[in-house]
């Protein structure tokens, strides 16, 4: 008997754990601190007591000091720049990729297309890179059809270039990037943009971003490169949610052949970098919006992008009442699936939202790679 009592209160403890645990975790993933948006500096939740200026350094402006270069990257002190490569033959593909989606899109949804430029290219002082980024947008111009609006982000993006808009150490804008990209977006869709100032900015601690995690494991035999690459800073990572928006979707993934359906936080603190807005290896997801204009109310937007164009989801949700999100990396091309969309929800808007560098690149994406297999 005394035994089965010791049994019961073990189990009890147990459990109690076992509730405090999921607690912490459901604290974790839910709660954010919010800080003044438009304030210049920010701070790093791990460590409050240093503060962080526009370009997310402590005090310095960015360095012209390059310690090292590689096919791929230029290293500075203070960030990483990833080179701008594309092939010509993608641009064929994505002329093909274009004609086939425009031809199954219902001709009353609007088509935007938005190219995501690189940090080298933004900053502008590699003229060589910047040079073959505009002989690429200019060729992209000469093949979209004229059902797609292409809309270029970054003459916008230029015009705040002292702003913490790209990664130093990650291969990606950052949400306050998104923003002003999105900016685009209003205006060819005749809204009135929603100002940063009426967004809450939650700040999230610091990342390691992936140029630098691959460098560092690329020359792991070269100790002095590595040693620097290590010593770049991290960074911080933050992102706009609308004031008391709804914050979450649902999301579907594929997880050990079966598929997943799950109700989750839009932007996500345990969630770093690009992955913080709906996740990385997930299929779609349909986010919730509260729209601000009585227009668009009803409307859902179709968001087909990679995890770069994703961060702009949190920008659309107060114009739609749904952005329905094609992860085009992982989610294999379907016409039916597709066009079951369009007959299940009022799209009023589709947006393709692409890393420029993959733009027509079949590897880069199964969902676009489909389209452009069709009919073959």
């Amino acid at each position: 008997m005394r035994k089965d009592k010791q049994k019961k209160v073990v189990i009890a403890l147990g459990v109690i754990g076992f509730v405090m645990i999921l607690l912490s975790l459901d604290s974790l993933v839910n709660k954010t601190r919010v800080v003044n948006p438009i304030a210049r500096d920010c701070q790093a939740q791990t460590n409050p007591e240093v503060e962080y200026n526009q370009y997310d350094l402590q005090g310095q402006v960015l360095t012209a000091n390059i310690f090292y270069e590689d096919d791929n990257y230029i290293f500075y002190e203070d960030r990483i720049l990833k080179k701008f490569n594309y092939k010509k033959e993608y641009i064929e593909n994505e002329k093909t990729i274009l004609h086939n989606l425009s031809n199954i899109i219902p001709d009353n949804a609007k088509i935007y297309m938005m190219p995501i430029p690189k940090r080298i290219v933004w900053e502008g002082m590699q003229l060589d890179e910047t040079k073959e980024y505009m002989s690429f947008i200019d060729e992209l111009y000469d093949i979209v059809p004229e059902s797609v609006k292409l809309l270029d982000p970054l003459p916008k993006l230029k015009k705040h270039s002292d702003e913490y808009l790209f990664y130093r150490t990650d291969d990606s804008w950052t949400s306050r990037g998104a923003y002003y990209a999105s900016e685009l977006l209003y205006k060819k869709m005749g809204l009135n943009p929603v100002l940063l100032e009426e967004y809450d900015e939650h700040l999230y601690r610091r990342l390691q971003g992936d140029n630098k995690t691959f460098s560092m494991d690329l020359y792991r035999n070269n100790q002095e490169i590595a040693e620097k690459i290590a010593s770049i800073p991290d960074d911080s990572s933050s992102y706009y949610l609308i004031h008391e928006g709804m914050n979450r979707a649902i999301r579907t993934k594929e997880y050990r052949g079966t598929i997943v359906n799950e109700n989750v936080v839009l932007v996500s603190k345990v969630r770093l970098g690009n992955n913080a807005v709906i996740g990385n290896k997930y299929l779609w997801a349909l986010a919730e919006g509260g729209s601000k204009s009585e227009e668009k109310k009803d409307k859902t937007a179709l968001l087909l992008s990679d995890l770069d164009g994703h961060m702009i989801v949190p920008f659309l949700t107060p114009y739609f009442e749904k952005v329905y999100v094609v992860n085009t990396i992982y989610h294999k091309y379907n016409e039916e699936e597709l066009k079951m969309i369009f007959k299940q929800y009022n799209v009023s808007d589709v947006i393709i939202a692409q890393d420029s560098e993959d733009i027509g690149d079949p590897s880069k994406s199964k969902f676009f790679y489909g389209i452009l297999s069709k009919g073959n």
